[in-house]
């Protein structure tokens, strides 16, 4: 029987175009984590990540980003919703009143609005600027597991793979992260126009083809 066979044409690094690849290796994001002792010099928030660990518990594992100084990991059971997790004691009745509305059930816009207003309240040890937080995406896996995840977004422009994620567990959040974040400083008005952009981006590559 006749038949289509499809063949793809390997990348050819020696042309003109693929030497104009734009690449610097300090660019490249890496994921190692250290301890707080490894950049206790360089951190400014020392005093907040005491007062954090004392209200969430001296055994708490912390891991931080050595670039930025935020945490690229928290272990820590800390009551976000009700639940049966260790220490646990929060009721709907809670809840509303952090809320100030009535909750009578959780829903993927509480959860999410409950994390969001953690990381607001704790700004001072996590260090995000919590103004580039996006909209909130959460997940309710099943009756025991929540999954909730923040995108970073300044001036509606998103971050590329920045993001503040966290995981609860029988109402407690067990572990959360800021994951390549990096708080944006700077000026985010363009000096050019999209079509002059477009025109020199076609320029450097040796102009339009086919």
């Amino acid at each position: 029987l006749p038949g289509i066979v499809f063949g793809f044409q390997p990348k050819d690094n020696k042309s003109e175009l693929s030497q104009k690849e734009y690449f610097l290796p300090e660019l490249y994001i890496g994921n190692r984590a250290v301890t707080r002792a490894e950049i206790a010099s360089q951190m400014k928030n020392s005093q907040a990540w005491d007062s954090f660990l004392a209200q969430y518990g001296p055994g708490s594992v912390v891991w931080f980003d050595p670039r930025s100084g935020y945490p690229m990991s928290i272990v820590a059971p800390i009551p976000l919703i009700p639940g049966n997790g260790s220490g646990n004691q929060l009721t709907l009745q809670n809840i509303s009143q952090q809320l100030g509305k009535p909750v009578k059930e959780l829903t993927t816009d509480i959860v999410g609005q409950l994390f969001r207003n953690f990381i607001i309240k704790n700004q001072a040890a996590i260090g995000i600027d919590v103004t580039q937080l996006g909209p909130v995406k959460t997940t309710k896996i099943n009756d025991r597991l929540w999954h909730v995840t923040i995108p970073q977004v300044v001036n509606g422009i998103p971050v590329r793979w920045g993001r503040y994620l966290g995981g609860s567990n029988n109402g407690n959040l067990i572990v959360q992260a800021a994951a390549t974040w990096g708080n944006v400083k700077l000026g985010l008005n363009p000096k050019i126009t999209s079509a002059q952009a477009l025109k020199l981006g076609f320029d450097y590559a040796g102009g339009k083809s086919s």
